[in-house]
């Protein structure tokens, strides 16, 4: 696998487009952002598309995403490691707001 991506964290109840402090998963210094669709949102960072090994630093930094949402929201935890990659020319955060949350707004 290689190439441009989005981290899913969580979803989140939210119609905005939500920032989080706590640094993202790969120590790149990503942004950690949530992208929404009507009232729920996919809390993601821009990630190369790869496997994320099952470290302490890589748990802990998912984690702490999560963390720092449950004080304000209702989440539903996304598995670590989940990274969306770009198809047919659409970005991997469009892909996350159509394939995701618009196409399973409903359940």
């Amino acid at each position: 696998m290689s190439g441009e991506g989005s981290y899913i964290y969580c979803i989140i109840g939210s119609d905005k487009e939500t920032k989080c402090v706590s640094p993202a998963i790969g120590g790149h210094g990503n942004e950690v952002c949530g992208i929404a669709y009507q009232d729920i949102a996919a809390v993601i960072s821009a990630s190369p598309v790869t496997k994320y090994s099952i470290s302490r630093e890589n748990t802990m930094a998912h984690q702490k995403i999560l963390e720092e949402l449950m004080k304000d929201s209702t989440i539903l935890p996304v598995r670590f490691g989940n990274v969306a990659s770009a198809k047919n020319g659409m970005p991997a955060d469009e892909r996350i707001r159509e394939e995701v949350l618009k196409a399973r707004y409903d359940e």
